[in-house]
């Protein structure tokens, strides 16, 4: 899609430990955070803060074994 001139938001895959660091730092926040399992917009979520990002990690943590995660806006 880039290819074509369509903006892409960059995506890091995340394994459990996350660190929540490395995902601040490339995505920064707010981020939305896409998890394994969910199709047409479930298992989607809008994390605002730091703290709301760490809180959806510990609650998926046992759930799914890893994520996207990746800007939560996209500018054309």
């Amino acid at each position: 899609m880039s290819d074509s001139g369509l903006p892409v938001p960059k995506t890091i895959l995340v394994q459990f430990p996350v660190n929540l660091d490395l995902i601040e730092e490339e995505a920064g926040i707010p981020v939305a955070v896409k998890t394994r399992i969910g199709t047409q917009g479930s298992g989607v979520h809008l994390c605002q803060t730091r703290q709301a990002l760490n809180d959806l990690f510990q609650f998926v943590g046992g759930k799914q074994p890893q994520g996207r995660a990746v800007p939560a806006a996209v500018s054309a």
